[in-house]
């Protein structure tokens, strides 16, 4: 499905998705926005017309190259808030989602061009953003 979200032929070579020196991916949906993000921080050889994992001195691993693509990141204050022995996980998924504003609001999308209009779908006029939903929206606030 991805695939054709992208509008990219199945048998495309990488350079299709290489502009200028650098990653040019199509970003149509949000499992795209979420590709082009990834492959951002994979590094790319412009003289051949593929992708593959070096490692110096060892063995390929899968690990390795999830380390090498996912972002690192000291442990955050909030952590224990959100996950703990015996959560909910889709309610610690959603607060992990506020505490690190991940939510795709139309604000977002807006900013990075998937979508043309960021006002809110609610009818209020006013633009949508994650503080507008929860706390600004007349109609949420009725809810």
């Amino acid at each position: 499905m991805v695939i054709q979200d992208s509008g990219i032929p199945s048998n495309a070579k990488v350079s299709t998705v290489i502009s200028a020196g650098q990653w040019d991916s199509p970003v149509t949906s949000w499992d795209l926005i979420d590709i082009c993000y990834v492959s951002s921080r994979i590094p790319h050889v412009t003289s051949s017309d593929k992708i593959h994992w070096l490692k110096k001195g060892g063995n390929f691993t899968i690990n390795d190259a999830w380390r090498t693509i996912s972002p690192q990141s000291t442990k955050v204050e909030w952590s224990k808030v959100v996950w703990f022995p015996r959560c909910t996980l889709k309610h610690s998924f959603y607060v992990w989602l506020v505490f690190s504003n991940g939510h795709r609001t139309l604000d977002k999308l807006f900013r990075w061009g998937v979508v043309t209009n960021n006002k809110c779908g609610f009818g209020c006029g006013q633009d949508e953003s994650l503080n507008h939903l929860f706390f600004e929206c007349p109609y949420t606030a009725r809810i």
